[in-house]
């Protein structure tokens, strides 16, 4: 919800009496790494499915770059 919601989360843990960490976890990074491929899989066809079908999105055509 703090990532939606675009809050520094370093910042709020200052605020709020704590140090914040340095570095990431290396599970969030291998997470982060997972849903990227699974987004990017089929030159984002899924994602596209999804636009189309789920939100009703005319997407005719799509193109995207690395």
């Amino acid at each position: 919800m703090l990532d939606a919601a675009g809050v520094d989360k370093a910042v709020l843990a200052q605020r709020l009496g704590y140090e914040p960490r340095f570095g990431r976890s290396p599970f969030a990074i291998a997470r982060e790494q997972a849903f990227e491929a699974l987004v990017k899989w089929g030159g984002y066809a899924e994602l596209i499915r999804l636009l189309r079908e789920q939100l009703g999105i005319p997407v005719a055509e799509a193109t995207f770059t690395t």
